[in-house]
């Protein structure tokens, strides 16, 4: 009976529920260990903690010393605090890396892929277990890993300065990071507990209720909130938002650009708060709502018109606010939001000392049609206090004139009040009203006695139902003014009163014209007659194709797709025939993102599907084999299929639940499938073949079909990334997509700014790498020749300038080693001039050993154009560039395939080649380096520095930092790679080439026949 929990509001109720677990052990002969029971209290604000607690166990007294308010007790090995503290389990974390530090990594001769393997196999999972109930920052998570990777670059021998993101890039040495995984498992385990449909996902859904309404916000939180909007909430409610949970996976998520759409018909309204399009914080801007936030709260305040008069001119006095039906906010405490009202007033009003008349380009956003309803203002009729102490009375006569009196007599339903005349002006913050002197309006003589008991000149008789009070607003009464025997009632605007008045009297002769005060209460549902209605968006299709269109197309398919450029396009085409295989009608559409073959085949069978729902005995031969077993599979499938499992599909994850629901919950007439071989010769497939190639060059009867995926059962919420439906197992996109960003921040480096704007195949950079290396080979005669190229790449070869990084004042006033004229750069290293024959020799070499590396290959080049290519091209030379490649860029490891691209030479084949005349260069090379250090260490013993004099001369370069050049192109922060993978089908590493010379074009055929029993 390990990790039984109990929660109660109070010890009684502990006790009470300990009492009924007891007897049921008891009942079921169960035996436990009572004296193991851990308590976790919660008090309250101010009141102290005993140092122990006795707690009555069914029938046995137990003594518990709860855990202090910065302890913990641990639950399914996880670690709770009552305070929803997070420092007991960064500490832990901080544990596990300083044990893996010591114990696993610092006295261990261990490679690169060694290191990275125990720290991503055994540390990784540890972490996201321990971590799985809060939220790490970015600053924490650099934090946490800071200490391994240090020691990381150390074992390499990097320097401190080596970019971090050279340890983070998958295709350098794959160390995953904190903020990474944290980012893969709790966006996937959110968006599995938002589409729940059992417990948690009722307990998430009320949580997100309150969320909504602690923020004051008018739809779903997840909708609405911005990160922006976060980072300002958590300032201003820091006790309620401080670890919350589910706001801090709500910022994770924005922070990436991942977003969610409610999916579920039935609740997606659910969260909408009633009311105009236009919100308080869109008119007054951030800074005063956010700053204002807490009065707007006690008012609830959200949307403009909630404070504007019913025709949208005026803006209402602060009184006129405490009469809404949904202000909760006590009059008595009423200056409290006083100070806050007084600044919206200065943003929507002209002039708050002259009138309530709102600005200009207020009033042109606002809409002055007929409002719907009273907009939350309670005007009380008599009828429903006729015993009340207020006087004032107004009802609506002929012409729909207001006339107002003084309450005189109430009874059977009717009010008999003496007439008032207004003397103040409409406008007026006042309204003063003195008994009129003589009227048309007189209706004394038609009344019976009995309802006169004293003198009265002029009195008219209305219905208690249609007669309200002018004093509603709370604690506003009318002041006899004695000088001229005349009432003024305070803070009350004429005009406001009875634009109310006329509108309720409109709503009460025209019931139609009155709205539903919650948008709720209106069924959003509508009668649907066939599943192409509930599946495909009507208002989305094509303006030459409808509904009906594909009501009447019963059934062949086939898909094209054409891959390598921007002009990448999917189309599949339906064909239909009847059993005797007579061609009866056609439709050709075309497939949008994350273009593919299996797409659009599974594409092409999930609107057939829809199309033949009620055809019988429907035969389809296909050569797609994914298709075929997928959707027998789903046939035999018996298991429970929910929300977790459709989001661990590998790809089409939406199209293929699509296909689930309509074969098991809408019970569509099932089609047999019958699988052909593949390219096999078919009349129907090759007519089809040549329809979809023609379509290619006329699109004007290619057809766009949306499908409307709000009726899936299972999820409530897609999750969305750059408001592009992911399609594809959540995990691994999400993987992808951190370990594009982490090679974006590479390549945003200072030092990179060159390849931002060239074409580098980084592909061949990271062959190159590899050492000729599988996944699971290591050793660390290659882990030390990986860690030499990497230094060479990120320009941090120990020379004399790098060394002044870390030893400025040893070094200060080195100069070359070699030549002891210039500062030792690594472009100097290669440049300089006693080294110039070396170099020159080795250029020369270098491209012969290319030329005929590429002879062996049997492929044609002529040598005398590929000598002349590298003599014209900068990268043919050894200089400094910071525009274009030079050999210099070679030596780093950064090669261009351009030459063998226009040669045609094989994806593979030239991969290889650059790769061995990679190689090729950097033996050579390393020789005048391995020399250059031989200079080094001999003038380093006759100085005698060693090494121990270099550890206790640690300095910096105060210049350091101010003498990095500023970034002169454009940074990556898109994960650009992801986004053309996601378009136009390209591989991620794609977006950093820019290749004009070529264009690729690529077919994908698949063949399905159908043949319908019609006619």
């Amino acid at each position: 009976m390990d990790d039984t929990n109990f929660i109660a509001e109070n010890k009684a109720d502990l006790e009470k529920i300990l009492a009924i677990a007891d007897s049921f052990y008891n009942i079921n002969d169960i035996k436990i260990n009572k004296d193991k029971s851990e308590l976790l209290w919660r008090t309250k604000k101010g009141q102290n903690m005993s140092e122990t607690v006795e707690i009555k166990f069914g029938n046995k007294d137990l003594i518990i010393k709860p855990a202090d308010k910065k302890g913990s007790i641990r639950i399914l090995g996880v670690w709770f605090n009552a305070y929803n503290r997070r420092d007991h389990v960064i500490a832990q974390i901080r544990e596990e890396i300083r044990n893996c530090c010591e114990t696993m990594i610092l006295r261990k001769k261990l490679s690169d892929k060694q290191m990275s393997f125990i720290f991503n196999v055994l540390i990784i999972p540890k972490v996201e277990y321990r971590a799985q109930m809060i939220i790490l920052t970015e600053d924490e998570c650099n934090s946490l890993i800071a200490p391994f990777r240090m020691l990381y670059k150390n074992k390499m021998g990097l320097a401190r300065t080596a970019p971090n993101a050279l340890m983070h890039t998958r295709e350098f040495y794959n160390l995953k990071n904190f903020s990474d995984n944290q980012l893969q498992a709790k966006l996937t385990n959110f968006i599995i507990q938002l589409n729940d449909n059992n417990e948690l996902g009722q307990i998430t859904r009320i949580r997100l209720y309150n969320l909504q309404e602690l923020l004051l916000l008018v739809n779903d939180p997840l909708l609405s909130l911005t990160v922006n909007d976060i980072i300002k909430y958590k300032k201003i409610f820091r006790a309620q938002l401080k670890n919350s949970f589910l706001i801090e996976n709500i910022f994770l998520m924005k922070n990436h650009g991942f977003e969610v759409k409610n999916n579920n018909e039935l609740t997606k309204y659910l969260m909408n708060v009633p009311g105009d399009d236009i919100k308080i914080k869109d008119v007054v801007g951030d800074e005063i709502f956010f700053k204002n936030i807490l009065s707007l709260k006690k008012l609830n305040i959200v949307f403009l018109d909630q404070i504007l008069t019913l025709d949208g001119k005026n803006m209402l006095i602060f009184k006129e606010i405490f009469n809404k039906k949904y202000n909760q906010f006590g009059s008595r405490n009423k200056s409290l939001v006083k100070k806050s009202w007084e600044e919206l007033e200065n943003k929507i009003l002209i002039n708050s000392e002259s009138g309530r008349k709102i600005k200009k380009e207020i009033y042109d956003i606002v809409s002055h049609d007929l409002a719907k309803n009273l907009k939350g203002t309670d005007i009380k009729s008599v009828a429903t206090d006729p015993l009340s102490w207020k006087s004032f009375v107004a009802v609506v006569g002929g012409n729909s004139k207001i006339i107002y009196g003084k309450k005189y007599n109430t009874m059977n339903g009717w009010i008999i009040m003496e007439h008032f005349e207004v003397l103040s002006n409409p406008t007026d913050m006042s309204i003063i009203m003195r008994k009129c002197e003589g009227c048309a309006l007189n209706e004394k003589d038609k009344l019976s006695n009995e309802y006169l008991y004293k003198k009265s000149s002029y009195l008219l008789a209305s219905r208690a139902v249609r007669t309200f009070y002018l004093e509603n607003i709370k604690c506003s009464k009318s002041i006899l003014m004695k000088s001229n025997e005349s009432y003024i009632i305070t803070d009350f605007i004429q005009e406001h009163f009875e634009g109310f008045l006329t509108h309720d009297n409109i709503y009460f002769n025209n019931p139609s014209l009155h709205g539903w005060d919650d948008v709720r209460l209106i069924s959003n549902n509508r009668e649907i007659n066939s599943l192409i209605e509930k599946y495909v968006f009507k208002e989305k299709l094509n303006n030459n194709i409808n509904i009906e269109k594909l009501m009447n197309i019963n059934l062949k398919i086939k898909s094209l797709e054409k891959v390598g450029t921007e002009n990448i396009k999917g189309l599949a085409g339906i064909n239909v025939y009847d059993k005797n295989h007579n061609f009866i009608d056609e439709i050709y559409f075309s497939i949008e993102n994350w273009i593919s073959s299996v797409k659009a085949e599974t594409f092409a069978f999930l609107i057939m599907l829809i199309i033949g729902y009620n055809v019988e005995n429907v035969e389809i031969m296909t050569d797609s084999e994914v298709v075929y077993n997928r959707y027998y599979n789903i046939i035999k499938e018996e298991s429970m299929y929910g929300a977790r499992k459709i989001l661990k599909e590998e790809n089409n994850i939406y199209i293929w639940a699509l296909i689930r629901q309509l074969v098991t919950k809408d019970k569509i007439n099932l089609p047999t499938l019958i699988k052909v071989k593949a390219h096999a010769d078919n009349v129907y497939h090759n007519l089809l073949d040549g329809k979809i190639k023609e379509k290619y060059g006329d699109l004007s009867r290619v057809y766009s079909i949306n499908i409307n995926y709000s009726h899936l059962d299972e999820v409530n919420y897609i999750i969305t990334w750059n408001n592009i439906m992911i399609e594809k197992r959540l995990r691994h996109f999400i993987r992808q997509y951190t370990d594009i960003r982490n090679f974006e921040q590479f390549l945003n480096l200072n030092r990179n700014a060159k390849y931002r704007k060239s074409q580098v195949d980084w592909q061949v950079t990271f062959t190159y790498l590899k050492e000729k290396e599988t996944a699971l080979e290591t050793s660390l005669w290659t882990s030390k020749r990986r860690r030499k190229k990497m230094q060479r790449l990120i320009e941090e070869i120990p020379t004399i300038e790098h060394c002044k990084k870390s030893l400025f004042d040893l070094f200060k006033d080195w100069k070359c080693p070699r030549c002891e004229k210039k500062k030792e750069t690594f472009n100097h290293v290669w440049k300089c001039k006693s080294q110039k024959k070396k170099m020159m020799s080795i250029i020369k070499n270098a491209y012969e050993f290319f030329f005929n590396e590429i002879l062996k290959l049997n492929y044609v080049i002529i040598k005398e154009e590929l000598f002349q290519l590298f003599r014209e091209e900068t990268y043919g030379l050894l200089r400094e560039d910071v525009n274009n490649l030079t050999f210099i860029d070679i030596i780093k490891g950064i090669f261009l395939t351009r030459f063998l691209i226009n040669n045609k030479v094989k994806a593979d084949d030239r991969i290889a080649l650059s790769v061995l005349f990679l190689d090729y260069v950097y033996d050579e090379t390393f020789k005048i380096w391995e020399d250059r250090c031989e200079v080094q260490i001999k003038k380093e013993k006759a100085f005698q520095i060693s090494k121990a004099k270099k550890k206790s001369m640690k300095s910096y370069d105060p210049e350091y930092k101010n003498r990095l050049d500023e970034l002169t192109t454009p940074l990556y922060g898109r994960a650009e790679g992801l986004l053309a993978g996601i378009y136009f089908n390209k591989k991620p590493l794609d977006f950093t080439i820019f290749v004009s010379q070529i264009t690729f074009n690529f077919c994908f055929y698949f063949k399905f026949l159908f043949v319908c029993p019609i006619g």
